[in-house]
């Protein structure tokens, strides 16, 4: 059974059963790939002119890749191992931007072996090792995101200021090397919708610096930074009106017919349509609150935690089966490893719960098993694949044929071997 009425009855339903976890009371989650394939659609609605491509980084869960490239995306990836688990859910070479601006050379030997053609840089060095090593690579020169970016390491760290951008553009061509275009990231997530307006503005004025110097650029990728969550979709929509507003007024698409946009957004895909079950393995009552101990933590799937605390990045929960009349009582979550800065929630409020009681949290996918670690040997490493009805009504068949296909593989297990993660699939339900 892979459609449920809800995420709450599949959360219902699986908690009960054991099937595909080791035990019963084991955290898992729950992905909706109907909802993804509604993001991507509403993506389709706000930005046509935009194709994306999906940074597998925020959530590599290979049903999810299998899903989005079936529907239409591309597929961002960072790494050799992400490139070849991209290429097992059967994506095509050609809709793989291999997106690292510092690649390994025996990662970008792959990428070459593979076919995957797409690369970025961001600096002479790296444009001369890709000279060296794939000469016939296609390559985007990203772009520094100039401004205020709640992701500001991000910027420090990558992309070219516009002095050094026309520096390389100009060795691009001395060495025969195929630039095709720009590349940039404003960083993750974009609260400010003028953010992309400035950057792309920037990226217009290298199309034209390497128009003078006979280069034509037919590529323009404006990266990620879009969230994904339900309290974040106004948000999403202005920002479009802004890109779409920027692209009009910049890249006319008379005056670039041929120009391809495309973008790489990760947490966007992943939000909402991951949620997490875990079981409370312990309690110990104190005078002013209740602490309780659950099955994953700061070390597994909620490691992004030490970042949070912002109004965009905060984990919710819900006991599963909750009485509405039960008083709250203030309330500490922690994780299961030994370490004692394994706190998942410092303060909630959680009716009285027992050993054994499921909690549910929603939007719990970008950002979350990507960074988990094997540390204590305790993650969670089963995912049921599913849809939910009310999605479901509202695909068209080939939509629903797609789900269908990549949810006969219902259950992903990710086994880790001490700090390194693979990915398969097994069993059904």
């Amino acid at each position: 059974m892979n459609c449920y009425a809800s995420i709450k009855d599949a959360a219902g339903f699986l908690s009960s059963s054991n099937y595909g976890r080791r035990f019963g009371d084991d955290a898992f989650m729950i992905c909706d790939l109907s909802e993804a394939v509604l993001l991507l659609q509403q993506w389709m609605e706000f930005m046509p002119r935009i194709r994306p491509f999906y940074a597998m980084k925020a959530g590599p869960h290979p049903p999810l890749v299998k899903v989005l490239q079936l529907e239409g995306a591309g597929i961002d990836c960072a790494s050799q191992k992400e490139i070849d688990t991209t290429l097992e859910m059967g994506t095509k070479p050609e809709d793989i931007i291999y997106s690292n601006p510092n690649k390994q050379i025996s990662h970008l030997l792959h990428a070459k072996e593979k076919n995957i053609t797409l690369t970025v840089y961001d600096g002479a060095d790296e444009l001369k090792k890709i000279h060296a090593h794939y000469p016939d690579a296609r390559l985007l020169l990203r772009l520094h995101a100039s401004g205020e970016s709640r992701s500001g390491a991000m910027n420090d760290r990558f992309g070219a200021n516009l002095p050094r951008a026309r520096l390389l553009i100009k060795l691009s061509k001395e060495l025969g090397m195929n630039t095709i275009g720009i590349s940039f990231h404003v960083g993750s997530p974009c609260l400010d919708p003028s953010r992309y307006h400035q950057v792309i503005k920037e990226a217009r004025e290298m199309f034209d610096f390497a128009a003078t110097l006979g280069m034509k650029f037919e590529m323009l990728n404006i990266g990620g930074g879009f969230e994904g969550s339900l309290s974040s979709t106004d948000r999403f929509k202005q920002i479009a009106v802004s890109i779409n507003q920027a692209l009009d007024e910049l890249f006319d698409e008379n005056q670039f017919p041929k120009l391809r946009i495309i973008s790489e957004p990760g947490r966007y895909f992943c939000d909402r349509t991951f949620t997490l079950l875990t079981n409370i393995i312990a309690k110990r009552e104190n005078e002013t609150n209740v602490d309780y101990t659950i099955n994953d933590g700061v070390c597994g799937s909620y490691a992004r935690v030490p970042f949070a605390g912002t109004e965009y990045d905060k984990f919710e929960v819900y006991p599963l089966r909750d009485d509405a009349a039960s008083v709250r009582k203030r309330s500490r979550l922690y994780g299961p490893t030994c370490a004692g800065f394994d706190i998942v929630k410092g303060e909630t409020f959680l009716p009285n719960l027992e050993i054994g009681d499921w909690l549910i949290w929603p939007e719990c996918g970008s950002y979350t098993f990507a960074m988990a670690t094997s540390f204590n040997s305790l993650w969670t490493d089963v995912f049921y694949n599913i849809s939910t009805k009310e999605n479901r009504g509202k695909l068209d068949r080939n939509s629903q044929q797609n789900i269908d296909f990549v949810c006969e593989d219902s259950v992903t297990t990710i086994k880790r071997i001490h700090c390194s993660t693979t990915l398969a699939f097994s069993g059904g339900i």
